[in-house]
């Protein structure tokens, strides 16, 4: 039962009778009474020029975007009322774009749509079913209908926990099963819509399924200040390159034009972007509903035949009521001109020509006017006492920011599921299994993870592989040969993370399973928006809209070559993001695995690798000991008592040493002694644990030191605090050693979580701990001193064993 505080305290009629005064002076309001009073008297006044709709549009269709328009006013005009009540929390307006019906009926329903916030009329039309014939407003099914849809944009308004976009996290359009929501943020729908026009050609070609059919196009709309936006751009050069290069593009960038980027003025610029585009330029005047109609059917069907990209720009807008709620337009308009922008209403030259041309009359028009405007306040009164997420509890919002790990198959991926372990024993130092009476193939990181890649795209047709100098091997050698191996499944793109990601989210999107590879660590800071877009939006759809994908990130951590920005340590962790970081080949490939599934069942997950490791083959140089040469996990691991997988919440145990420094047990569960000191670490952190850990043993004489490994830095491992009691002593220490600079360390959560359920000290109770980390400044070329190192770990290990 949801608790009544959670609900209005009043009905909706009666809280705007309460603020009759105050809602009576909203020019929404204001404007929205005078059109209606327009419609009843029938003295719409025509626009100038007026392009006859019935030699652009059928009937049928101009009615349709009557409608649509109707509701994109009422809507609107009722989301104001609502904020000033206090019930409402969106009011950026759609009000002068009211036309734009038109393209939600010349798109076809299967067409890829992501849609700048201003385009509602778009959705409405997109979403209101158009009969060949009309039926009357007030027919049984055509009520039904309308009721659930205004409900439905009634609901993203007030934030309902039922809003079908978001769930109430936000003030979204999207709800269709081809359409794609787009956030606050300006223009990043833009680069996934290239992704979903790339992906059905490629898939295609690849003979796999695609959520997209290959006639589709992928249509994304942009207000005329995001085309200044990088996002933006950085759609446009990649749609250009694919037509250069002869690839299958079609996507159609829509552009409205109303002269304004908030506060700030056009300038005319616009007409010099149009100019610079890198492919044809549709345009139309954006008040003349048949010009609409006429420019969009030819740009999509354009588009649609020739399979390239194209703009349309729709001019001459006006922003009636400014931006928002909040906009504070007497700063920087005249008055004159707010009040020409909001006596500016497309509807009336539309109605006009509708009635002119004999489509219907303005007695017909004027009813469904206000039957719209009574079940859009009906709307609006039963979202208003809809629960809200604040109702539900924080858990929901931390419960939807990933898909649960079920994938497409749930009975399998739950099987693979349970059969993880939580703690394993670490291959490092263990003897290497005979096959067929000789022992297995061992060999570095690098060249397990191109076979685990290739592993992936043997066994997943869909999976596409795209980065920058992938298909010649890449800067570490990681993919190659097999660009030639997988044509056309592994693909270079320009130099553009922004794109690279975009795309990558606009392929899962339509069905195909990328695996998007960042050069360097350091370079995911220049795609930083649209990563955090990827990862966001399973918690914006709730659910409805994962896009799962790997994100393969390079040079990390350690090196002498590059500098700062080719060994970069440090991690973004949001929430939705699973994070591994592995330590030696062997796991990386059951690591990797896991990540495939996770991603395939609809998370994104980033795997990191350190550059260190890669063709490294020994824990420690000197001595030799190729404990970092190991051979590869078979697939059939699983069925002789090992793991073929190794899933996010596993940790892994390296056993401790003897007080010489030999290795007292390697390969196996280690010795029963409990540890004094256990370091907690990952990545390159393990190697250099291994080579504290031995140090300790040979110069203090301290053998009871272990190392458990973390690779999955995202979540605390539900089995760690158990492990840690399990491995420690009474009075041993803990030591949390991170690769990542201290500010931005994982381990830091790690440590205030196991703190705050008691494992750790806090008061004088619980185990003492401490943790290490690289210092706070950025990595210079050709040396590694600003990495963590085993002195670091030695110094800080010592005052926790009394040395």
């Amino acid at each position: 039962m949801i608790p009544r505080r959670f609900f209005s305290a009043q009905p909706w009629k009666a809280a705007k009778a309460a603020k009759a005064s105050e809602l009576a002076a909203l020019q929404e309001v204001i404007q929205f009474d005078r059109f209606k009073d327009k419609l009843k008297s029938g003295t719409c006044e025509p626009y100038p020029g007026q392009t006859r709709l019935l030699e652009a549009a059928s009937a049928a269709e101009v009615r349709a975007a009557l409608r649509a328009g109707f509701a994109t006013f009422a809507l609107h005009a009722e989301a104001r009322m609502a904020t000033t009540c206090g019930e409402g929390f969106y009011t950026i307006g759609p009000c002068g774009e009211e036309l734009l019906a038109a393209v939600g009926l010349v798109l076809r329903g299967d067409d890829a749509v992501a849609l700048h916030y201003r385009h509602l009329a778009t959705q409405i039309s997109r979403h209101a079913s158009t009969p060949s014939t009309v039926l009357p407003m007030d027919h049984e099914s055509v009520v039904a209908e309308w009721e659930k849809l205004l409900l439905d944009r009634a609901r993203g308004y007030t934030v309902s926990s039922l809003d079908p976009v978001t769930g109430g996290a936000h003030c979204a359009l999207g709800g269709g099963s081809h359409d794609f929501i787009v956030t606050s943020t300006l223009a990043s729908q833009a680069t996934p819509a290239v992704g979903r026009a790339l992906a059905p050609g490629l898939a295609s070609h690849l003979g796999v399924e695609c959520h997209l059919p290959s006639t589709a196009i992928s249509y994304v709309s942009v207000g005329d200040g995001s085309v200044n936006n990088a996002h933006f751009l950085s759609a446009v050069n990649t749609a250009a390159y694919a037509r250069h290069r002869g690839f299958k593009c079609p996507v159609l960038f829509a552009i409205s034009d109303n002269d304004r980027c908030i506060s700030l003025r056009g300038y005319g610029w616009l007409e010099q972007f149009k100019a610079n585009l890198p492919f044809h330029v549709y345009e139309c005047d954006g008040n003349d509903l048949g010009a609409v109609f006429r420019a969009t059917r030819e740009a999509s069907d354009k588009v649609r035949r020739s399979g390239k990209p194209a703009a349309l720009v729709y001019s001459n807008l006006a922003r009636r009521f400014g931006h928002a709620g909040t906009d504070r337009q007497s700063a920087y308009l005249t008055a004159a001109e707010i009040e020409e922008a909001a006596y500016s209403n497309p509807l009336e030259g539309a109605c006009a020509a509708a009635v002119a041309e004999g489509i219907v009359g303005y007695e017909e028009l004027s009813a469904e006017f206000e039957l719209i405007a009574a079940m859009t306040e009906k709307a609006f009164e039963q979202a208003s006492q809809e629960p809200k997420l604040q109702a539900l509890g924080r858990q929901e919002l931390l419960d939807r920011v990933s898909v649960p790990f079920t994938g497409a198959d749930a009975g399998a991926a739950t099987a693979t599921a349970a059969r993880l372990p939580g703690v394993v024993t670490s291959p490092l130092g263990a003897p290497v299994a005979e096959v067929g009476g000789k022992k297995a193939r061992v060999n570095v990181m690098r060249k397990q993870m191109n076979q685990a890649i290739a592993e992936t795209l043997d066994e997943n047709p869909e999976c596409v592989y795209i980065g920058e100098d992938v298909e010649h091997g890449g800067y570490y050698l990681v993919t190659e040969g097999l660009a030639k191996r997988y044509p056309g499944r592994v693909r270079d793109m320009p130099p553009d993370e922004t794109s690279l990601i975009g795309v990558g989210v606009g392929m899962a999107q339509a069905g195909l399973l990328p695996v998007v590879e960042i050069p360097y660590a350091k370079y995911l800071d220049c795609g930083a928006d649209m990563f955090y877009e990827a990862v966001i939006a399973n918690w914006l759809s709730n659910g409805t809209k994962p896009n799962g994908m790997v994100i393969r990130l390079q040079g990390f951590d350690r090196g002498v070559f590059g500098g700062n920005f080719h060994t970069h340590n440090m991690i973004p962790l949001p929430p939705g993001l699973d994070v591994v970081v592995f330590s030696n080949g062997s796991d990386w490939v059951k690591g990797w695995r896991n990540a495939v599934e996770a991603a395939k069942a609809g998370r994104v997950v980033m795997v990191i690798d350190s550059t260190d490791l890669l063709n490294r083959r020994h824990v420690d140089p000197d001595a030799k000991d190729a404990q970092l040469m190991l051979p590869y996990p078979t697939r059939g691991e699983a069925a002789s008592g090992g793991a073929e997988t190794l899933g996010f919440d596993t940790i892994i145990r390296h056993g401790q040493l003897a007080a010489d420094g030999a290795v007292a047990e390697a390969g196996a569960e280690a010795s029963s002694a409990k540890d004094l000191l256990t370091i907690v670490t990952y990545g390159n952190g393990v190697v250099a644990a291994k080579v504290a850990q031995r140090r300790l043993a040979e110069e203090y004489g301290v053998g009871a030191v272990g190392i458990v490994e973390v690779p999955c830095v995202s979540e605390v491992p539900p089995t760690l605090a158990s492990t840690l009691r399990e491995l420690n002593g009474e009075g041993g220490a803990v030591l949390f050693a991170d690769v990542c600079k201290a500010q931005q360390a994982p381990l830091n959560h790690f440590a205030v979580s196991l703190q705050a359920e008691g494992t750790l000290s806090t008061r004088g109770t619980g185990k003492d701990w401490s943790l290490v980390a690289a210092p706070q400044t950025y990595n210079p070329l050709g040396t590694t001193v600003t990495f963590l190192s085993p002195d670091d770990i030695i110094e800080a290990a010592r005052p926790m064993l009394g040395l």
